[in-house]
C-alpha cells in the first residue's frame, strides 16, 4: 500500500540525488507557478503532511520524475502471501502461525530501526497537561 511516508521518501531521495536543498526545490517550484515553502516540503518528505495530486504533479515536473514513479505500489509480497501463492494446501492454523512469525519479524525490524534512529517516536501532549 502506498502511503504519504513512502511518497515523501521518494521525493526526498530524488531531490537529494539531484543535489537540491529543500529551499532550492521550493524556489524551482515557484518558477513554474507552484508555491510550496521549504517547511512544507520538509513535512511532505517526512510523511507528516499529505500531498495532493497537483503537488505531486508539480514536484514530479521539477524533480524530473513521473507521477507514476512516485505513486507506484511496491511489488513486495508479505510472508503470508508467499505461502498462500505456493499453492500448498496449508491449514488455517499453519497460516495463522506464519502470520505470527511475520508479525514478530516486523516488530524486530521496527525495533532495530528505532534503535538506529531511523524511526522517530512522536511525542503527544496529554489533554490534561504533563
Amino acid at each position: 500500500m502506498i502511503t504519504f511516508e513512502i511518497i515523501g521518501e521518494r521525493i526526498k531521495v530524488k531531490r537529494e540525488s539531484l543535489e537540491l536543498s529543500q529551499k532550492e526545490l521550493s524556489d524551482s517550484l515557484s518558477k513554474i507557478g507552484f508555491n510550496l515553502s521549504r517547511e512544507t516540503i520538509s513535512k511532505i518528505e517526512s510523511g507528516s503532511r499529505a500531498t495532493n495530486a497537483l503537488e505531486i504533479k508539480a514536484l514530479g515536473e521539477v524533480l524530473n520524475i513521473t507521477t507514476e514513479e512516485l505513486m507506484q505500489e511496491n511489488e513486495e509480497k508479505d510472508l503470508v502471501s508467499l505461502f498462500r501463492s505456493r499453492g500448498d494446501n496449508l491449514s488455517e492454523n499453519a497460516i495463522s502461525e506464519v502470520e505470527e512469525i511475520q508479525d514478530f519479524i516486523k516488530g524486530l525490524i521496527a525495533q532495530k530501526k528505532i534503535d538506529r534512529g531511523e524511526i522517530k517516536m512522536k511525542r503527544y501532549k496529554h489533554a490534561w497537561g504533563e
